[in-house]
C-alpha cells in the first residue's frame, strides 16, 4: 500500500484516519485475545490484509517465515497478488475458500472462518486456519480493507487425523471376532437388517448357516489352542468360497452365518463345496472334521426368524452326520 501524504489533510481528515487506526488497533487486540485460548496445538502467526479491490494480500513476517520464505523472498509489507496466492492453496480447498472470502466482501456474511491447506516453499503442506473481516468500507459500502489473522493448525489436525483413525481401527476390532476375525454376530445382524430394509424384490437374499459338528471331541482330544487354529482355518475355507462380498460371522463357538445377496452359484452349492472342503481337509495337528449346513432365501422375515430358519435346516443335517 502507498504510504498516505498526511501534509495534505484537513484536521477533519485527520481526526477521521486516526479514528480508523484506532478501530483497527482494537480489532488486532481481539483477535490476539482469542489466539491466548486457542488451546496448545494452534499457533498464531500474525496478520495479514486484503485489498478488494486490487485483490492484493499483505502477511506480516511470521506467516512468511511459516511458510519457509525469508524477507529476500518475500517482504512482510510485499503485496501478494491472487493467481500467486491461489496457486499455494490446495486444489481441494480453493474453491471453498475464494467462496467464503467472496462472501465476505459481499457483505453475505460478517465474518470469515475458514481451514484450508497451503503449500510452503519447500513443498510441504500447512493446514491453517483463518478469520477475518471487512475492517473499512467507502462510503458507497464497498470494502475497503480486509483484515484479519492466520493460526497454524497443521499439529491439531495431524492429532484429530489420528485420533479418528484410532476410532476407525477402534471400531474394525470391535466388529470383528477376536478369534477367527470374521464378523460378530450383532454386525452380521445389523447387516441384514439393512439389507432387508433395501432389499429389491427381484434381488436374492439368503443367510447360510454352517456347524462343525462334534467340536466339543477335538477340544478335548487336542487342546483349546489347537481348537482354536482349526477354526481359524475353516473360516479361511468359508471365506475363500464365499468370496469378499459374501459377509462370514460367527454366531456361536462353532456355528458361522454367511449372508448371500451377491454369488454367482446357487447357495445349495456353496453349502456343499463349503462342507465338502472342510471333509477333505486335514486340519492342525492332523485334526478332521466335517461340517453341517442348512440356509433360507429371504420371504418377508425378520432378522431373528431368517437366521433361525437356516439353523434349523442346519441341525437337521447335522443330526445326520452326528446320529444324536
Amino acid at each position: 500500500m502507498t504510504e498516505a501524504d498526511y501534509t495534505q489533510l484537513t484536521r477533519e481528515e485527520m481526526i477521521e484516519r486516526l479514528s480508523r487506526l484506532e478501530k483497527l488497533a482494537e480489532s488486532f487486540a481481539v483477535t490476539q485475545k482469542a489466539n491466548t485460548s486457542s488451546g496448545p496445538w494452534i499457533v498464531s502467526l500474525g496478520n495479514w490484509y486484503l485489498n478488494p479491490k486490487t485483490s492484493k494480500i499483505v502477511c506480516s513476517i511470521d506467516v512468511v517465515e511459516a511458510l519457509g520464505y525469508t524477507e529476500d523472498d518475500l517482504r512482510p509489507d510485499e503485496e501478494i497478488d491472487a493467481l500467486a496466492f491461489r496457486q499455494m492453496i490446495h486444489p481441494e480447498d480453493l474453491e471453498e475458500l475464494a467462496k467464503s472470502i467472496q462472501k465476505l466482501i459481499t457483505g453475505s456474511v460478517q465474518n470469515l472462518e475458514i481451514s484450508y491447506r497451503i503449500k510452503t516453499k519447500n513443498g510441504k503442506w500447512l493446514w491453517f486456519y483463518s478469520k477475518g473481516h471487512v475492517s473499512f468500507r467507502y462510503k458507497d459500502g464497498s470494502p475497503e480493507l480486509v483484515t484479519g489473522i492466520t493460526f497454524d493448525i497443521t499439529e491439531q489436525k495431524r492429532v484429530e487425523d489420528l485420533l479418528h483413525y484410532q476410532d476407525t481401527i477402534i471400531t474394525e476390532l470391535q466388529s470383528l471376532d477376536p478369534m477367527t476375525r470374521t464378523h460378530t454376530r450383532k454386525i452380521i445382524k445389523d447387516w441384514l437388517a439393512q439389507k432387508i430394509a433395501d432389499h429389491d424384490t427381484n434381488a436374492s437374499l439368503c443367510v447360510l448357516m454352517l456347524g462343525i459338528d462334534d467340536f466339543r471331541k477335538v477340544n478335548q482330544l487336542h487342546g483349546h489352542a489347537v481348537g482354536d487354529e482349526v477354526l481359524y482355518q475353516v473360516v479361511g475355507i468359508i471365506n475363500k468360497i464365499v468370496g469378499a462380498n459374501n459377509p462370514v460371522g460367527r454366531c456361536n463357538g462353532t456355528e458361522f452365518a454367511v449372508l448371500l445377496s451377491d454369488c454367482t452359484l446357487e447357495v445349495s452349492d456353496v453349502m456343499t463345496k463349503i462342507c465338502s472342503e472342510v471333509a477333505q481337509t486335514t486340519f492342525a495337528n492332523g485334526v478332521r472334521i466335517t461340517m453341517s449346513g442348512g440356509f433360507h432365501h429371504y420371504t418377508k422375515e425378520t432378522v431373528d426368524e431368517l437366521i433361525e430358519a437356516a439353523a434349523r435346516h442346519m441341525y437337521e443335517m447335522s443330526l445326520g452326520h452326528t446320529g444324536s
